[in-house]
């Protein structure tokens, strides 16, 4: 079996792609909380756990080091870990609600996949996928901690794919949908909506995408169309509204 490293895995989305992964793949998986993790988890061998604050960077790149001694390559990463911070602008503390949603939502799975990204090149193989939302392109009220560092996320991991053109390494973006979690147990849906996609993501082939964002089975733009815009020049194209 491969191994597959995924983050957040004691509940929710995590827990169940650990349960439902650990069929095809050997998995480790990290969160904070390691007796959650033992209750999850008994009974199946090839799940690893290993509890970290993937905030704390030494504490991670510790554990990191530990999971590439113990269980040697590792080239498929679910980066599922997450926090949803519900305040107004003007309410949020900025370092207990901002900068730590930057630090989980979007710092922490750069650490990790910078960790291993020097093996998957020397192997020229790599499949991670990067959990999202589409927060950041709605930009909805009273979540702008979660939608920035999402947003965050999100371009990392676009001017990524582009610096790995020349490797069999993808990296993309996937948002599992309304689903049933700690962060939101009233979702509509159950978290198996997104095992497809998932699925999908892992066993991409060599000349399919990278650097895009999928969203249960659908391939969702990013960005708006600026074909023929040119930046430096100052001059839009007809997609553009002329204001002034």
């Amino acid at each position: 079996m491969n191994n597959i490293l995924i983050t957040g895995g004691s509940s929710g989305v995590g827990k169940a792609l650990t349960i439902y992964l650990s069929k095809r793949f050997n998995v480790i998986v990290l969160s904070r909380r390691k007796d959650q993790m033992i209750n999850n988890f008994a009974g199946i061998n090839n799940i690893h756990i290993y509890d970290v604050d993937i905030t704390d960077k030494i504490a991670l790149n510790n554990v990191l080091e530990e999971v590439k001694n113990s269980h040697g390559k590792i080239s498929y990463i679910i980066n599922n870990a997450g926090i949803l911070i519900s305040k107004k602008i003007d309410e949020l503390d900025f370092q207990r609600d901002l900068e730590y949603s930057l630090s989980l939502n979007a710092f922490a799975p750069m650490q990790i996949i910078n960790f291993f990204l020097s093996d998957m090149k020397k192997n020229n193989f790599g499949r991670i996928i990067n959990l999202t939302s589409g927060a950041p392109l709605n930009c909805f009220a009273n979540f702008g901690a979660y939608s920035a560092s999402k947003a965050v996320l999100n371009s990392l991991i676009v001017t990524l794919s582009k610096e790995l053109e020349e490797f069999n390494i993808k990296v993309n973006l996937m948002s599992p949908g309304p689903v049933k979690s700690e962060m939101v147990p009233n979702a509509p849906m159950e978290v198996e909506v997104c095992f497809d996609t998932v699925d999908y993501l892992l066993d991409l082939k060599v000349n399919d995408f990278t650097g895009e964002f999928f969203w249960l089975g659908y391939k969702v733009p990013l960005f708006p169309d600026l074909k023929g815009v040119k930046w430096l020049e100052g001059i839009g194209n007809e997609k553009l509204q002329k204001v002034l």
